[in-house]
């Protein structure tokens, strides 16, 4: 007798990139600047997870690849302040 198990097809959460732009309150790109994200408060408590960092590029503009579908909290620090409370915070992105 022959037999087979065929496992279940491994089914990957939905993603997709959060982009952005930092700016001053003049509306001037802010190159340099820390970006934070993770998932926002009732998505981890659910046990979701996913977070990231990056820095903005000369023209003030982030991008994380694959974040889940999901609401996030997105945090912004100047350069070389990584450890500072965040000067703009983002909910619900």
């Amino acid at each position: 007798m022959k037999t087979s198990v065929q496992s279940a097809p491994q089914l990957q959460p939905e993603t997709l990139p959060l982009t952005g732009v930092v700016v001053d309150s003049g509306g001037v790109p802010l190159g340099g600047w820390r970006v934070r994200r993770e998932l926002s408060a009732r998505e981890a408590d659910a046990g979701a997870m996913g977070q990231g960092s990056t820095t903005s590029d000369r023209d003030g503009r982030f991008r994380f690849e694959e974040c889940l579908v999901a609401p996030h909290d997105v945090e912004v620090r100047p350069p070389g302040q990584w450890l500072a409370e965040p000067l703009a915070v983002v909910r619900d992105v």
